[in-house]
């Protein structure tokens, strides 16, 4: 009996015991490009883009043009072998008028979370229009961050897309 005991004691403590969270590494260095709401917006959210070439930076800027008459725009800089760019098209609202701030980027196990919030126009402040809340960041290559990590990205505490990384020259 007291064998029993034992026994249904270690199978209910092995069974109960929660699954370890993943452990916060550090934050990623970043900074904004552009934070804001379009209202002329090509891209069809949400969708979400990391760029650690020259070459995906610039299709990042044709998939965000791609649908407007005068498709010239200046590619912000980048420097490769050090940053990599991140393009955020997080949702879009039904009116405009709406914020989006990028709260922090960590690594947290193997991966990088995007946290954002986004806030509305004050009440009898909406512009009757679709406006869609996009995010073009650059983040510092470093220990923590060297491009080829899953992205997560989170907005007003949910996650709302992932993004696996695209082998440089694909």
């Amino acid at each position: 009996m007291k064998k029993g005991a034992i026994a249904l004691t270690m199978l209910l403590t092995s069974c109960s015991s929660a699954p370890s969270t993943p452990r916060v590494m550090g934050q990623i260095a970043f900074h904004v490009i552009s934070e804001k709401q379009n209202p002329t917006y090509c891209v069809d959210a949400p969708d979400f883009q990391v760029a650690t070439t020259e070459s995906q930076w610039i299709d990042v800027f044709d998939q965000e043009t791609q649908c407007q008459p005068q498709r010239d725009v200046q590619l912000p800089d980048v420097d490769f072998t050090r940053e990599a760019g991140l393009a955020a098209w997080w949702r879009v609202e039904s009116c405009l008028g709406f914020r989006v701030h990028t709260d922090s980027i960590e690594r947290v196990g193997p991966q990088i979370i995007v946290s954002a919030t986004s806030s509305g126009p004050g009440p009898g402040a909406c512009a009757a229009a679709r406006g869609e809340l996009e995010s073009f960041l650059v983040l510092e290559k470093s220990n923590l961050f060297t491009g080829n990590e899953t992205v997560k990205f989170v907005l007003n505490g949910v996650t709302v897309g992932t993004e696996r990384p695209t082998p440089a020259g694909s």
